[in-house]
């Protein structure tokens, strides 16, 4: 049986909205194991004078849980 969370994560980058998802499954992958996909959830951009100075993502992170273990005790 799979079971999956989901957790609400958002990244940013002065490159593009891609780049900043990119930054968001880059650095969680240090930290969370079994990354299954995302959903983006929110675009924005940040703009300064006329332009965009940064963009910005907020999505859903999908990640398989750890199977259950049986205790050995």
């Amino acid at each position: 049986m799979r079971i999956a969370k989901i957790r609400e994560l958002e990244g940013a980058s002065p490159v593009s909205y891609e780049d900043a998802a990119a930054q968001v499954i880059r650095r969680a992958s240090k930290t969370v194991t079994g990354i299954t996909g995302f959903q983006v959830l929110k675009k924005l951009a940040v703009v300064e004078k006329g332009k965009i100075v940064e963009y910005r993502v907020r999505m859903g992170l999908i990640f398989e849980l750890a199977p259950n273990l049986e205790s050995h005790w």
